[in-house]
């Protein structure tokens, strides 16, 4: 693989984030008033340049810090590490620093339970109670492994429990005691019949797979995908385990940078556990679609819309997928971002133009989706704008 490097000079600022808390949501949107507007042309040198203009700038107006990455057509055409890992010692990001992926991992927790699906150990269609047989069968009965996986189950999202963020985020968990957070709570819908964003269907799949294969999450996570991989920056984050490299978490409230509030890892198992760099995801991303871990049957699965969640625009496991337009043009897309106290994290990829966008950032909240449309207007050789 061929890889652009680009050297650049750059000045350590400190950028700003809003606060924000655990956020599930890919489909965000910023105002264009009062933006300014940068012609370029569609040379490629130029557009590279230009790129790196947009992010220094997006660094400067405080809506980006971290470690960036874009691929065409299989190239490395840009790699950016901006702003500090860690501000307590002034030390600056570099391309190995890693970051917690937060929602971005649900799409790792699918490729264990379609790796399950391959060797015949699990069904699409089988229900929660087909393999915990204690989970209540009022609900259990009911809701299949794809409904977990899509997002259609009917399981309220636990992180919109009502003392979640003033109590419960904060505490240590079994399976079994997380479990008791929300099982026995009513469905909002009936499973399969619409969308709602749950976390809550991750963590009962995580459950599953350690129950079929008797072991801890993330020794199959890493035994399955991790080593595989060569995935050597790349786990699960956990209580006790200190990650070289990783970026320590902050949030920008009232005009200054704090340390972000603390959650505890094991509320996210399944839903928001992996920690990971660009070098590693682009090592998944190639064998996600090239079908390395799972058959082609199962990637097609994986990678198509499973449930409309509103025109062109759906979920499948573990990604959205469907049609984005940006600057009034349409693009096919698969992505995720992700959000955790202090991190965020941006997965985007455009089949029909073979370009993948890597965001991962430790300031909290950033507009990831903006920065991902810019980024392709400029790629096509558009304008970019920037918040004044």
């Amino acid at each position: 693989m061929k890889i652009v490097k680009i050297c650049i000079v750059f000045m350590l600022c400190l950028s700003c984030n809003g606060q924000q808390k655990l956020n599930n949501n890919d489909c965000s949107s910023i105002s264009n008033d009062s933006t300014e507007t940068i012609d370029i042309d569609t040379n490629p040198l130029d557009r590279v340049s230009k790129i790196d203009e947009f992010i220094s700038k997006a660094y400067e107006y405080k809506i980006l810090n971290g470690v960036i990455q874009i691929v065409e057509k299989d190239v490395v055409i840009y790699s950016k590490a901006i702003g500090l890992a860690n501000m307590e010692w002034n030390v600056p990001h570099r391309m190995d620093s890693k970051f917690k992926l937060a929602s971005v991992s649900k799409q790792f927790t699918c490729m264990l339970i379609l790796q399950l699906v391959d060797e015949g150990k699990i069904n699409l269609d089988g229900k929660i109670t087909d393999y915990l047989p204690d989970y209540p069968a009022k609900q259990g009965s009911k809701i299949s492994i794809r409904n977990l996986m899509n997002h259609t189950s009917g399981i309220p999202n636990f992180s919109t429990l009502e003392n979640w963020y003033s109590e419960l985020w904060v505490k240590e968990y079994s399976n079994r005691e997380f479990l008791e957070l929300f099982k026995n709570l009513d469905l909002e819908f009936e499973p399969g019949s619409r969308f709602n964003y749950s976390n809550s269907g991750y963590r009962i799949l995580a459950t599953i797979i350690e129950k079929v294969y008797a072991n801890p999450f993330a020794k199959v996570m890493n035994e399955k995908i991790f080593e595989p991989l060569n995935m050597t920056n790349s786990g699960c984050i956990d209580i006790n385990t200190i990650v070289p490299q990783m970026a320590s978490p902050y949030e920008y409230w009232n005009f200054r940078f704090t340390r972000s509030d603390y959650s505890s890892p094991t509320t996210v198992l399944g839903a928001g556990s992996v920690y990971s760099t660009v070098n590693d995801l682009w090592k998944w991303h190639k064998a996600l679609i090239n079908s390395t871990l799972i058959s082609k049957k199962m990637t097609n699965e994986m990678m198509s819309m499973q449930i409309k969640i509103r025109n062109e625009f759906g979920y499948g496991f573990g990604l959205f997928v469907g049609n984005v337009t940006i600057n009034g043009r349409r693009h096919d897309y698969i992505g995720h971002t992700g959000a955790y106290p202090g991190f965020n994290s941006l997965y985007a990829w455009f089949p029909q133009s073979e370009r993948f966008i890597l965001v991962l950032n430790n300031t909290g909240h950033t507009r990831l989706n903006f920065i991902r449309n810019e980024i392709m207007k400029i790629l096509e050789g558009g304008d970019y704008h920037i918040l004044p």
